[in-house]
């Protein structure tokens, strides 16, 4: 693989190059269809969906992966960085997570299997010399440090193969199967389409301001009426009878835990092991990032005037061709950026992946063609690279330290606390020595209920007191044994009456807001409506547009008028109105209402700016790329949830007792 890497197709027939080259589709249209054999070993640990086995290799790999994403992150946010890996899904232990990830993919491997693709040799040829291309699509197989400039450094690439201990077979398949997996998410994303109707909604509710007529209505007034009514003993019954579950007292559960950290643990870090990951990650810590100092022509558009503004860039780049030393000139005259001609810096992620594709391709004073972005026509001229600076071993020798010998204990313990808990079944005394070498400090965790983090889930996980398990979290590990359990139980109305008419006198007030809310509610979407509770205020409306502000009045509710704003308005959130009820406010006199923990409330929209055409114009191409995005990704997601949630996975048990260390 290598030596076609470096003589860029002198082989004919190269598998490997051919695999790599097809990760463009990432970026490119489907041409093709592409078929592989495949190798299944006897040391797979689990099969998905009859055709994809995942290896102890692959597994191992993962393992590493996203243990190194969790001490990252913990780095990074500190204390924070428990609740932050949760809304991530990061709870589990990460071998949990590797394996789960790895059933993934698998099962989109499954599904991409069928579809597969060919591109011709001309294809794959300049794919191979395109810096951007190897720089996006190949870091999913090579690391950075491995990629110089868009270029692969050959010795650089050997190296990491010889420290990973992976064979060119090995990296092949693992570019196989990425392949695979962009192609399939190519072909659904292509099914994405966005009608014109579309855009101009998303051009009112983003750019039209509007005004509203807002109505609230305080639940706490609604329950000073109701707690002004005296309960009878029957009713309270009555209720507490038709809610009694909610009333249960949990089961609870009490333990011992004893708690390791990589400080007390004994881990060593030998100097010559931090510089060697240094070198492998050097290019992960930087300090200024790669800059690309350009020049650029921008030609904006409307549908009427794309392909005369088209035709318009490609005649410039014929001028610029002819005569190289033009483009300023052109830019200053033609231009329709503020900067014109002069040069501006660009850093990854400023301006867009159509920009950035194109400008990121190009050698120092090569012109690129023209092409489309979501600003219009641009045609760009590359002036110099800037290359990126680097932290240096000093500066990051204290953060590598701490992430060696963080990732050091998390295998260590691992390993070591499983071969622990499974000898002392029989020998109790191998664990009291283990916490005494390994300097483990005891604690007591009392009445804890299901759900309340991750010592109560190996809680509850127990079947009987004395049993214990281990877990790791925010950088330490645990080991927690049971040695309590109070049952869940159903109180006594006695015990719980004080709430239990509390939430009776809670359910009346919001019943009663309710209805009012929907007498509102159905004169305002309704001319014939009557109102249940308010007979005479059909005859005081004449008026629609009056309707909401009357209404209001004759339930002596709090109504108010916006001026002219924007749907993420304050005035919303300062009545407790959810943002996502404004944005079904669609048409002049469109109603949405809903309750709160505090208040209810009815919206309605009253009148919003008229719609310009020149403007809508200007402001489509923006539109429609975004919203083509999220469609994309939308359809994306939805397809490959649907296949996650319908894999079948087959674990080979015999061979799940191994150690992700190994």
């Amino acid at each position: 693989m290598i030596e076609s890497i470096r003589t860029q197709f002198q082989k004919k027939g190269s598998k490997i190059i051919l695999w790599i080259m097809i990760l463009g589709f990432a970026g490119s249209s489907f041409i093709g269809i592409i078929n592989y054999s495949r190798r299944f070993s006897p040391t797979s640990i689990a099969t998905v969906n009859g055709d994809q086995e995942i290896e102890i290799k692959e597994f191992q790999r993962q393992y590493v992966n996203v243990n190194q994403q969790i001490q990252y992150i913990r780095q990074l946010f500190g204390s924070g960085a428990d609740g932050f890996l949760k809304q991530l899904g990061f709870s589990k232990k990460p071998e949990e997570l590797a394996l789960e990830s790895l059933v993934f993919q698998k099962a989109e491997q499954s599904a991409a299997h069928r579809v597969g693709g060919q591109v011709n040799r001309e294809y794959i040829q300049a794919k191979l010399r395109d810096p951007y291309f190897v720089r996006e699509f190949l870091s999913e197989v090579i690391p950075q440090h491995v990629i110089k400039n868009g270029i692969i450094d050959i010795p650089a690439l050997q190296s990491l193969l010889q420290d990973e201990r992976m064979s060119e077979d090995e990296l092949e398949e693992m570019i196989a199967n990425i392949l695979e997996r962009v192609l399939f998410r190519r072909l659904i994303a292509g099914a994405e389409y966005v009608p014109i109707a579309e855009l101009k909604e998303a051009y009112e509710a983003e750019f039209l301001k509007k005004k509203y007529g807002i109505v609230t209505l305080s639940l706490e007034t609604y329950l000073k009426k109701a707690e002004t009514e005296k309960l009878s003993e029957d009713a309270i019954k009555q209720y507490f009878d038709a809610h009694k579950e909610d009333y249960r007292i949990a089961e609870k559960r009490s333990g011992l835990v004893w708690t390791f950290d990589p400080e007390s643990y004994g881990i060593g870090v030998e100097e010559k092991n931090i510089r060697d990951s240094y070198n492998k990650r050097r290019r992960s810590f930087i300090e200024k990032p790669e800059e690309y100092e350009v020049q650029h022509i921008l030609l904006k558009f409307d549908e009427k005037s794309k392909n005369d503004v088209r035709r318009q860039g490609q005649e410039l780049v014929k001028q610029i061709k002819e005569k190289p030393e033009s483009f300023a000139e052109l830019a200053t005259k033609y231009s329709q950026a503020k900067e014109k001609a002069q040069p501006i810096s660009v850093k990854k992620g400023e301006k867009g992946p159509a920009f950035e594709q194109f400008v990121f391709s190009l050698t120092p004073n090569e012109v690129s063609p023209v092409f489309e972005t979501a600003d219009g026509f641009e045609i760009v001229k590359l002036i110099r690279i800037q290359e990126p600076v680097y932290k240096s071993f000093d500066q990051v020798k204290d953060q590598l330290t701490k992430t060696f010998k963080q990732e050091s204990f998390d295998r260590e313990f691992s390993a070591a606390v499983q071969r622990v808990l499974k000898q002392s079944a029989d020998l109790p005394t191998v664990f009291s020595t283990f916490i005494k070498d390994k300097k483990g400090q005891e604690s007591k965790i009392e009445n804890l209920q299901e759900g309340q983090g991750l010592k109560a889930q190996k809680l509850f996980g127990l079947k009987k007191n004395g049993e214990r398990a281990f877990l790791q979290e925010g950088g330490k590990g645990f080991v927690v044994e049971l040695t309590s359990i109070t049952p869940s139980t159903l109180p006594e109305l006695t015990a719980v009456k004080q709430q239990v008419v509390k939430d009776l006198y809670t359910q009346k007030a919001r019943s009663a807001l309710e209805a009012d809310i929907a007498s509102l509610t159905s004169l305002l979407k309704k001319d014939n409506a009557k109102p249940v509770d308010m007979a005479l205020l059909a005859d005081w409306v004449k008026d629609k547009k009056e309707a909401l502000a009357k209404g209001a009045a004759a339930i002596k509710a709090n109504y108010l008028t916006t001026g002219w704003v924007e749907e993420t308005s304050s005035k919303f959130a300062e009545n407790s109105i959810p943002l996502d009820k404004i944005k079904e406010l669609r048409r002049v006199q469109d109603v949405v209402s809903g309750i709160t923990e505090k208040n209810g409330f009815i919206v309605e929209l009253v009148e919003k700016e008229p719609f310009v055409e020149k403007d809508f114009n200007e402001k489509k191409n923006v539109l429609r790329l975004q919203i083509a995005q999220k469609q994309e990704k939308e359809l994306v997601g939805s397809v490959l949830d649907a296949l996650k949630k319908k894999a079948t996975v087959v674990y080979h048990n015999d061979r799940l007792n191994f150690k992700a260390s190994q």
